[in-house]
C-alpha cells in the first residue's frame, strides 16, 4: 500500500485527531492538506502501512500543535463561533445555555491542557488506540502513555470542577 493511499484509509482517524486536538473543521482541512503533502514528500520512507500510519497521526498531531501556536487567538476564535452557534437550534433556551456553558468548559479545559497530556487522551478517548499504539505514535513506552492518561485525566477533572462541572 502507498502511503496515499494509506493517508486515504486513515482520513477518517486524523479527522478524529484533529478534532480531538481542538480544531475546527476549517482548519481541520488545512490540517490534512498539510499532512497531505507531507505524505507525498515521504512517500519513499515507509516499509510497512502501519509505519506510514504511525507517522500520519503523528504527523497530524504536531501539525495541529502548530497551527494552535500560530494562531495564539486560537481560543478567542473558538469561543465566537460557539457563542455564534448558541441559539440557532435551540428547543429550550435554557437547556441550550446549559449545554453551551458546559461544551465551552470543556472546550477551555483541554485547550489548557499541556500537550503531552491532550495528545494521549485524543489517541485514547477518540481514536480509540491502545497505551502500546500510542507508545508507538508517540515513541513513548505504554507505561509512561499510562501515566500521562492518568494525569490528563486528573488535569481534565480538576480543570471542569474549577469551571463548575462536576460530573
Amino acid at each position: 500500500m502507498r502511503p496515499a493511499e494509506v493517508f486515504l484509509a486513515e482520513t477518517d482517524l486524523l479527522r478524529k485527531v484533529i478534532a480531538g486536538m481542538g480544531l475546527r473543521s476549517g482548519d481541520a482541512e488545512d490540517v490534512l492538506q498539510t499532512v497531505s503533502i507531507k505524505c507525498l514528500d515521504h512517500a519513499s520512507a515507509f516499509a510497512e502501512p502501519s509505519q506510514c500510519r504511525r507517522w500520519l497521526i503523528r504527523v497530524t498531531m504536531n501539525e495541529c500543535v502548530t497551527e494552535h501556536r500560530r494562531r495564539r487567538r486560537f481560543r478567542r476564535h473558538a469561543t465566537g463561533i460557539a457563542k455564534h452557534g448558541r441559539g440557532l437550534a435551540a428547543k429550550d433556551p435554557a437547556q441550550d445555555a446549559i449545554s453551551s456553558e458546559q461544551r465551552d468548559a470543556v472546550q477551555g479545559a483541554l485547550h489548557d491542557l499541556a500537550d503531552e497530556l491532550l495528545q494521549p487522551l485524543v489517541l485514547r478517548y477518540l481514536c480509540d488506540q491502545s497505551s502500546a499504539q500510542i507508545g508507538e505514535i508517540l515513541s513513548l513506552p505504554a507505561s509512561t502513555v499510562r501515566s500521562a492518561l492518568c494525569k490528563g485525566r486528573m488535569a481534565l477533572a480538576r480543570a471542569l470542577m474549577k469551571r463548575g462541572i462536576e460530573r
